[in-house]
């Protein structure tokens, strides 16, 4: 039987961000690898069961990063020179968003919760 692997939901994450991101925010992959983990239980996994739940976790990750992202504001300078805050990041987050449901969507009975309490716990983003 499989596993969750912490170094594969890390690789998955920076494919989904950047490897500097994914060093960068390397606690984001580690939180939701343990919430994956606690979700998937001690129940045996196969390896596709595991590859989903990796899969779930790093878009989980890079669904957080890209929220923490929309809301840091970034200046930007326009043609005429002035500096503004640019701040609309709302279509990557809804990517982000697509991809982590979708993610868990795949999860129906694997998880305890397939996915449900998982994402409603967070507001229902």
């Amino acid at each position: 039987m499989a596993t969750i692997d912490r170094d594969n939901i890390k690789a998955l994450f920076a494919r989904m961000t950047s490897p500097q991101e994914a060093d960068k925010y390397a606690d984001l992959a580690a939180a939701a690898y343990l919430k994956l983990s606690a979700l998937a239980g001690d129940r045996p996994l196969t390896e596709d069961q595991a590859a989903a739940c990796e899969y779930a976790a790093a878009a989980d990750a890079a669904y957080r990063y890209f929220c923490e992202s929309a809301v840091r504001e970034e200046l930007c300078m326009t043609e005429l020179g002035a500096v503004r805050r640019e701040t609309d990041n709302t279509k990557t987050a809804a990517a982000a968003k697509a991809l982590r449901d979708s993610a868990f969507a795949q999860l129906a009975g694997i998880t305890d919760s397939d996915g449900f309490v998982f994402i409603a716990a967070e507001g229902g983003s």
